[in-house]
């Protein structure tokens, strides 16, 4: 008895050896497309005024000189725009130690955020305080002043700055230019004259020149 089930066990265990193995084939379930990575956002510029005052506007600009508010055109007219618009402004005398995110002058800092770039300024500041100068203009009265700022700001301007670096010298002595005050260092007066007439003057003469015949 113990004999035949042995037979038996034997003959199961030699069919089941013997059967085909049958493949399970799984299904692969279809990929899902990875979600977007999220943009990095770009870092806050940094507010240098901290203690500041609501709606005064902090003015970061070239250093003064006793016979003119700015050497640069782009920093007279934000300055102008705001007086003519009457706006509270502050004047922050930084020794042309800062510059906005975009690396330039001028820009304003407003309720804690920096806002660069004087046609931006201009058109910033008119839409929170809703100042708009041209308001008593007709179209063909706006026509010709965009005209104009686009002859001043895109040709004119460069024409100036050549000129300028063409008679540094005379720049620096004529405007009473203190380049130890303006850019806030000890150097000699000396050596930052020469610095900014064969240095500076040529680079901005060079780019300037080019604008010129362009």
């Amino acid at each position: 008895m113990a004999s035949e089930e042995n037979n038996v066990a034997a003959e199961t265990k030699e069919v089941q050896e013997t059967a085909p193995e049958t493949k399970t084939e799984t299904k692969e379930a279809p990929e899902q497309p990875a979600a977007p990575a999220p943009e990095p956002q770009p870092p806050k510029p940094v507010v240098r005024k901290t203690n500041f005052e609501k709606d005064i506007v902090y003015l970061y600009q070239f250093s003064r000189t006793p016979v003119v508010p700015s050497l640069s055109p782009y920093c007279l007219k934000v300055e102008t725009w705001l007086r003519l618009a009457g706006l509270k402004y502050e004047n922050v005398d930084h020794k042309m130690k800062y510059r906005s995110k975009k690396g330039q002058l001028p820009f304003i800092e407003l309720n804690g955020e920096e806002i660069a770039d004087s046609s931006v300024i201009i058109k910033e500041l008119g839409q929170q305080f809703t100042k708009d100068l041209d308001i008593i203009l007709d179209n063909s009265q706006k026509n010709v002043s965009h005209a104009m700022i686009s002859m001043i700001e895109n040709h004119l301007f460069w024409v100036v700055m050549w000129w300028r670096t063409k008679q540094a010298d005379n720049i620096i002595k004529g405007y009473k230019v203190n380049l130890q005050h303006a850019l806030g260092t000890r150097i000699p007066n000396g050596i930052l004259n020469f610095f900014f007439k064969f240095s500076y003057g040529r680079k901005v003469c060079d780019d300037g020149l080019k604008k010129v015949k362009a």
